[in-house]
């Protein structure tokens, strides 16, 4: 099966996010659109959400750009249909065989679906940028980019940065459904919002400050300066959230990453890592600016940790993995298991913690450490409350 090209992909990415429905059975309608905002309420606050332009059936689109749209995703459809050998006019035709009507909605999210598959099964790792077969050429390969990284000015530094975001929200939703499909946890919805949360929130240069303090006894001047090569281990449950995340972060203080991604989303982990040093390439950088190895595994994991020019670790897993890196020897950051519980006392509004919890706690199938995993009431909101759901 041959590989879909990045350019059929960015053109079906932005028609938009999963879930769309027709507007008739949609229950939050602003009047006449009906949006779809990852599962938020529509109440007006539509506008806040990413990607709510592309979510609406009727409304205000003029009739020539609805048409145009129509046709674009007709040659799409058939683009990747030929791709694809037929995956996804099969999946279309089973669809129309179950009598279930359907929609342009539903096709694009047929073709999303497939891509992920696609792009799982097929995605030939020697052709990404930052994937070797060998941890210790990795690791190389990232200490001569670092080299290069540790000079560049901090506005350099940031042009790429900021090509890394532009490029999360455009594969927003293939990240998403990668992970999903290749997981088997998680929702893409939520996935979704991840990516996006990620790609505005990450801090970037301007988290990199310098301090001065002055007085009797003269001056004392603080500069950040960077680690160097960086070692870190990412997690199945937001396997290219944490990719992407570490690396605009490490990126920002003149550093590079080495990856050793867990087994099981080793595609969609790969997937990320090729697209941070697609945006530095674009943006005159050095390739491998985050570099992985094809199979990782607890060996490749130990090579990276023991490796003489690893001067930090990172881990994002559960408490063995952390446990692992903090006691490397190496100077190491980790982020474990959090599994925080809610506490609910008598200055609460109860409808809201409640709403909030439930919300807080089935948010990617509660795949997040710091979601809600119990609550504690105080006996005088039992008392009060029937129940707290």
């Amino acid at each position: 099966m041959k590989r879909i090209s990045r350019n059929c992909m960015r053109s079906v990415v932005k028609f938009g996010m999963a879930g769309k429905h027709p507007a008739n059975i949609c229950l939050n309608k602003d009047g006449k659109n009906c949006h779809n905002c990852g599962g938020a309420c529509h109440d007006g606050e539509f506008k806040k959400f990413p990607g709510y332009q592309y979510d609406f059936v009727g409304g205000d689109s003029k009739p020539e750009e609805a048409a145009l749209q129509h046709s674009q995703m007709q040659n799409i459809v058939a683009e990747i249909t030929k791709e694809s050998n037929g995956s996804v006019r099969n999946e279309i035709i089973q669809k129309e065989d179950s009598l279930m009507p359907v929609s342009e909605s539903m096709v694009q999210e047929i073709v999303q679906q497939v891509m992920a598959k696609m792009q799982i099964a097929d995605a030939p790792a020697e052709k990404q940028h930052g994937v070797f077969k060998d941890m210790n050429d990795a690791i190389e390969a990232a200490k001569k980019s670092q080299e290069i990284v540790h000079k560049m000015s901090m506005d350099q530094r940031e042009k790429i940065i900021s090509c890394i975001r532009k490029k999360i929200k455009e594969n927003a939703e293939i990240m998403a459904r990668m992970g999903v499909e290749e997981t088997k946890m998680g929702n893409v919805g939520d996935k979704i919002l991840k990516h996006h949360l990620v790609a505005d929130k990450t801090p970037g240069t301007e988290a990199i400050t310098t301090t001065a303090w002055s007085g009797d006894r003269g001056l004392t001047l603080v500069e950040m300066g960077p680690f160097g090569v960086i070692g870190a281990i990412t997690p199945c449950t937001n396997p290219s959230e944490t990719v992407l995340c570490n690396t605009m972060g490490m990126l920002a203080g003149g550093n590079t990453v080495v990856f050793n991604p867990h087994p099981a989303a080793v595609k969609t982990s790969l997937y990320a890592v090729n697209l941070v040093n697609e945006a530095s390439l674009e943006q005159g950088g050095p390739d491998n600016i985050a570099v992985s190895v094809e199979n990782p595994t607890l060996d490749t994991s130990s090579v990276m940790m023991k490796h003489k020019d690893i001067h930090l670790l990172v881990a994002t897993g559960g408490p063995g993995v952390v446990t692992a890196v903090l006691s490397s020897g190496k100077r190491g950051i980790g982020a474990g298991a959090g599994n925080p519980p809610a506490l609910v006392d008598e200055t609460a509004d109860i409808r809201k913690a409640a709403r909030d919890i439930v919300n807080g706690c089935t948010f990617d199938n509660n795949l997040p450490c710091i979601a809600e995993k119990e609550v504690v009431a105080v006996s005088s909101v039992m008392e009060n409350s029937c129940i707290i759901c």
